[in-house]
């Protein structure tokens, strides 16, 4: 790619406004962004935010907390949320009853 961009003088923002006219996604971008995470059941803490419309440090502050739970990868510091697991961080506005 870089080969074609020195040949013809394409700048990479050049080359990703081509792409983005001919409806197309530059090679380069990542799974979640292309939908993938959407059909994963576990989440990292970042994919979960974004489910929720949320920093991904108020979702960290609600695992701390016990709101919604999360399991950690064997012998990793790495979290992953369950997708299933994020309707328990949401409450009914009204209060039913």
């Amino acid at each position: 790619m870089g080969e074609l961009k020195r040949k013809h003088e394409i700048t990479s923002a050049g080359w990703r406004a081509a792409v983005a006219q001919l409806g197309g996604q530059p090679p380069d971008r990542k799974e979640e962004d292309r939908g993938v995470a959407a059909i994963r059941d576990y989440l990292t803490p970042k994919e979960a935010a974004r489910a929720l419309a949320i920093h991904v440090q108020t979702l960290r502050a609600y695992v701390r907390s016990g709101k919604l739970p999360a399991l950690r990868l064997a012998g990793e510091r790495a979290i992953r949320i369950r997708r299933a697991d994020l309707d328990k961080v949401l409450e009914p506005l009204v209060p039913q009853g």
